[in-house]
């Protein structure tokens, strides 16, 4: 009797835990689908980024080779106080002069070295930025009229690409007319407009139709 009691309660407890898990929603996560002004304002900052850095560039060498000038300047009107037959010269001034002469060789070839560092400090900077601007153009981010998910949001069913969204915490599934495959991602055209909730894990085995909660991680 005890072992047919263990029996009828273990079979009650499955039933309770079954009857929790049919009503248990699928958890899935989502993609929020906003304007595409962000793409072109990413687009707008790289390209500000790219600016500033060649304007960074271009007054680090300016200012280096106005440095320089300065200097270089300074040392030949030395050089031709050394030269000359000012008669106002005497030996303090000439220790003086070749003091600074001397002063103004190091610093020559300081600035020199400080120019070489800061130029290709910045011209690497410069590089970066121009990449991150070319990534842009070159991967051809989306028009207003498109819009990028991640290639594990769409699927493949009965010869047709979908993607699967959800309106009023049910899945639909929507047919993708045009996709461009760049890497881990798809760029769209006109199948989302802002608002549109595109599910992006936990979509594999949901049917349309399909009650969702949306995982909050």
């Amino acid at each position: 009797m005890i072992i047919v009691s263990l029996f009828i309660s273990a079979c009650e407890n499955n039933l309770e835990n079954n009857s929790k898990l049919k009503n248990t929603k699928p958890l899935v996560k989502i993609l929020n689908i906003i304007d595409n002004k962000n793409i072109d304002n990413n687009y707008q900052s790289a390209l500000n980024t790219y600016n500033l850095a060649q304007n960074n560039y271009h007054n680090i060498i300016i200012n280096a080779d106005q440095n320089l000038k300065q200097i270089i300047s300074n040392l030949k009107e030395t050089q031709k106080y050394l030269l000359s037959d000012n008669p106002l010269k005497t030996k303090a001034s000439l220790k003086l002069a070749k003091s600074k002469l001397t002063k103004l060789k190091i610093s020559l070839e300081e600035a020199e070295k400080i120019k070489i560092i800061n130029a290709n400090q910045a011209e690497n900077h410069l590089e970066s930025a121009k990449k991150k601007f070319d990534l842009i153009v070159i991967d051809k981010s989306p028009k207003k009229n498109e819009h990028i998910i991640p290639l594990k949001a769409i699927y493949l069913k009965q010869d047709h690409i979908i993607m699967k969204i959800i309106e009023n915490n049910k899945v639909v599934n929507k047919i993708i007319k045009y996709a461009q495959i760049i890497n881990d991602q798809v760029i769209i055209n006109d199948e989302l407009k802002e608002g549109d909730q595109v599910i992006i894990e936990g979509g594999e085995l949901l049917n349309e139709g399909t009650d969702v909660e949306i995982a909050d991680y």
